[in-house]
């Protein structure tokens, strides 16, 4: 008996023909105490969505500040994929806090509204803006201090998006 169990399949599954997502697929649940089964039915969403700006979000720094303009709005666009009806974009700040005897790897999630399609075929274009100045705000407001604390580094920010089918849009 396991607790809790995650079950996830790459991407080249989905792409082997394995998975088709013009089909609907039930997961059946069956708690082996009681003998109790939960029961759900979904369609997959082929991708969660293609970046369109920035287009270096994989590939290459980016800043949230320009010099002299700390009210730089930053602009997060993508393309929805089939089947997804709702997102939730997290920007992550990853960083390292060193101690005298260890370091550890951190982050901090600033999670923004659920956004929602307007429908189920792909291909909206969905967009999210922020300035450059409230991201630095919001991860000052989130670190806390810790006397033991030999330095703190900063690592990356990654992008991510989350994102839901139509039964997830309650």
């Amino acid at each position: 008996n396991q607790p809790n169990a995650i079950y996830s399949i790459d991407s080249g599954t989905l792409g082997s023909g394995f998975f088709s997502t013009s089909n609907t697929y039930k997961l059946v649940v069956k708690n082996s105490d009681s003998g109790k089964e939960a029961t759900a039915t979904t369609t997959l969403i082929t991708d969660i969505g293609t970046f369109v700006h920035p287009s270096q979000v994989s590939l290459a720094p980016f800043s949230f500040i320009l010099a002299g303009n700390p009210y730089y709005k930053f602009d997060i666009q993508w393309s929805s994929g089939a089947n997804a009806r709702i997102y939730q974009p997290i920007v992550r700040f990853n960083y390292i806090d060193s101690f005298a005897s260890h370091n550890d790897t951190l982050y901090i999630d600033w999670k923004f509204p659920i956004q929602t399609t307007q429908g189920l075929s792909g291909g909206e274009t969905m967009d999210l803006q922020f300035k450059g100045e409230d991201y630095l705000q919001f991860i000052g407001n989130q670190l806390q201090h810790n006397s033991a604390l030999v330095a703190r580094r900063a690592l990356k920010t990654d992008i991510l998006l989350v994102a839901g089918s139509d039964d997830l849009n309650t």
